[in-house]
């Protein structure tokens, strides 16, 4: 007896019922709980100065940024400052001003002056007998507040007049040598120049100040004489 097979039948698997595992789930009942509203705060402004410094020297900054100054601010000190805290006229004299076309140099020069160093600017020389332009690079004594830059560092310079020749003063460095940027004195931002330049003025100001309270009080004193009783000792002591 032969027993034949049968085919068999193919169904497709969307035809049984999918059985999914039974997992047990625990919720903590602290997840639950609705989250307290929080206030949203308003944004903070942002840091007077340099971000590396203290919060009471960015204080001290700001006090003196809104401070006004009855004497004139030179251009080179405002023309970069970016300070919103600088009184009314202060701002309007700001917006006077035009800024210079940006320096890009290499320092070629460093440790040699105290808080100067050399820099030197690519430039170019047109050649009219030729029609032709050379390079004409030109050396810069630039002043370095707190000694932070190093020979072979890239940097950007402002003008401001420091001395009879130091013309320059550095404003970033942009690409360092060898030591990080990280690692270095932090350089003076333009309002913290401006603030320096303000708390110069209000102490030159003060000592004006008790200088002529020192002459006005000398001047009542003369004014007034010896009294008439040390005056009369005198003229007795003097009659013996």
């Amino acid at each position: 007896m032969t027993i034949m097979s049968q085919r068999s039948l193919i169904l497709p698997q969307r035809f049984f019922p999918q059985i999914k595992p039974h997992y047990t789930r625990w919720i903590c009942r602290r997840c639950l709980t609705a989250p307290a509203a929080t206030q949203a705060q308003p944004p903070s402004d942002p840091p007077v100065g340099n971000p590396r410094s203290s919060h009471r020297e960015q204080t001290k900054i700001a006090t003196l940024l809104s401070t006004p100054i009855t004497a004139k601010i030179p251009p080179q000190l405002l023309c970069h400052s970016t300070s919103s805290l600088l009184p009314l006229e202060e701002q309007e004299q700001r917006a006077a001003t035009r800024p210079h076309k940006e320096i890009t140099g290499v320092v070629v020069s460093s440790g040699k002056m105290q808080k100067t160093v050399k820099v030197r600017v690519q430039g170019q020389k047109w050649n009219s007998r030729i029609k032709k332009f050379y390079a004409d690079p030109q050396n810069h004594l630039v002043h370095d507040p707190n000694s932070s830059l190093a020979t072979g560092d890239v940097v950007k310079l402002h003008r401001l007049h420091v001395s009879k020749r130091v013309r320059h003063v550095v404003s970033e460095i942009v690409a360092p040598f060898g030591t990080p940027v990280e690692s270095r004195p932090p350089i003076p931002t333009a309002d913290e120049r401006l603030a320096q330049w303000k708390e110069h003025r209000l102490q030159k100001r003060e000592r004006k100040a008790k200088a002529d309270e020192a002459r006005a009080k000398v001047s009542r004193t003369k004014a007034k004489g010896p009294k008439g009783s040390a005056k009369a000792a005198v003229n007795g002591k003097g009659d013996q």
